[in-house]
Formats: structure tokens, C-alpha cells, sequence
């Protein structure tokens, strides 16, 4: 079982801001006055490549925190060119919480940095959704352009790691967000969470470096039992 540590130090948002590269950066600053709390204290360990589980009341960033350093990462890798026909983050949550969270805190960033901060030479950093819904043709066309950030259930993830044409797409993965966890943790889904932990677990050994675990949940008893339902 992993040691927890538990994060008490809050970074200052100048030095948070020079992590960033430009691009991210800018539109941060002119999106917002200043990191919340949760942030100043969650991102440095993001940005170390640590697992992170946050507890934090609804309005405090939670899924923001999570996909900023991606959103950060991937445009660096999209600027320089580099960005590959692979799965780099799995974001699972509750399909309820899947629109609103998305919009908000993914495609709408992504959108505005594109058009307002990257350089025309950046590629598109893709964005792919697969649920219970989603029509064979979409399945289809993700063998072919695979999205750089799949979004989706925990359902709908064990298929995906249990098709031989889609699995190994996801054996570089490097990010797995997993959110509204409290939601997830006392249901079968969670139990379907913690299979595709271990099936992901064997992808691992493929992985360079192994994907890093952000978990996002409101504020619940015993913190402590859902990390371990994480890194299971």
C-alpha cells in the first residue's frame, strides 16, 4: 500500500504561473484572478508527477487542477510538434458529471487557447468521448485518429481495455484523471474502477513513465480507504 502524505503548503501563484508554458500561461491570466487554495496546494505535486487525491467542496477548481498541467503538456508537446496517434489521459467519471465538468473545464480551455494564444503551426490536441452511447462508426474512426484525452465511464473503459484494436492505444498512457469519486467508491462502478486499475496496472510495465492517478472527489469520510481504491 502507497504511503500517503498529506499536503499542507500553499505555492505561490507567481511561481505556479511560471510553470506554465506561454500560451497556457496567458490564458489563465486573463481567465482568471488567482488559483484557488486547492490549486496552489495540488498542482505543484501534478506538475512533480505525483498521485494525487483531492478533497475539496464543489467550486474550489477540483477538475481544473486536474487537467491544467495535461492541458499545459500536451500544448507544449503540440507546439513542438510532437504530439503522437496515442491516448496520453483517461478522464472517467459519472456520465451525469460528464457535459458540464468537459465544457467547462476541457474543451472550453483548449478552444480558447487555440484560437486566441497557440501559433498556427501547433497541432490539434484532440479530444474523444466513448460512453455506453457512443455509435461504432466514433469507435471506429478512434482506431484511426485516436483522441490525445478519452473521456469516459468506468464501464465504458473496461470495454475499451478489453478490445484488442483499442488497448494498445492507451500503453504510453500518462494521465488518469478520476472524478466525482465519492460517487464511484460505494457502487459496482467502483468496483469496475478498481478492474481497470489492475488491467491498466499490466499496461504499466509498458508504459514510460508508468500514468499518474489524479482523483477528484467532494468532501467524504475516510480519505484515507478511497486513495487505495485509486491505486489498486
Amino acid at each position: 500500500m502507497a504511503d500517503t502524505v498529506y499536503l499542507e503548503s500553499l505555492e505561490d501563484s507567481e511561481v505556479l504561473l511560471s510553470k506554465l508554458s506561454q500560451p497556457v500561461r496567458d490564458w489563465f491570466k486573463d481567465k482568471f484572478p488567482d488559483f484557488t487554495d486547492p490549486q496552489k496546494m495540488a498542482i505543484p505535486s501534478i506538475v512533480d508527477g505525483e498521485h494525487l487525491l483531492l478533497c475539496s467542496p464543489t467550486g474550489s477548481g477540483k477538475t481544473l487542477t486536474a487537467f491544467l498541467s495535461i492541458i499545459d503538456k500536451l500544448v507544449r508537446l503540440a507546439m513542438d510538434g510532437k504530439l503522437e496517434k496515442q491516448v496520453y489521459c483517461v478522464y472517467i467519471s459519472p456520465i451525469k458529471a460528464l457535459a458540464n465538468d468537459i465544457q467547462r473545464n476541457l474543451i472550453g480551455p483548449l478552444t480558447e487557447i487555440k484560437e486566441r494564444f497557440l501559433p498556427g503551426r501547433a497541432q490539434e490536441i484532440k479530444v474523444g468521448l466513448r460512453t455506453g452511447d457512443t455509435p461504432q462508426s466514433e469507435r471506429q474512426k478512434m482506431l484511426r485518429n485516436p483522441p490525445h484525452i478519452l473521456i469516459t465511464t468506468p464501464e465504458s473503459l473496461g470495454l475499451a481495455l478489453a478490445s484488442k484494436k483499442f488497448r494498445p492505444l492507451m500503453n504510453h498512457l500518462q494521465w488518469i484523471i478520476i472524478d466525482e469519486m465519492h460517487s464511484l467508491v460505494p457502487t459496482k462502478r467502483g468496483t469496475h474502477l478498481a478492474l481497470n486499475n489492475g488491467i491498466i496496472g499490466y499496461l504499466d510495465r509498458k508504459s514510460s513513465p508508468a500514468p499518474r492517478y489524479f482523483s477528484n472527489h467532494g468532501t467524504v469520510r475516510r480519505s484515507r480507504k478511497v486513495s487505495c481504491t485509486c491505486q489498486s
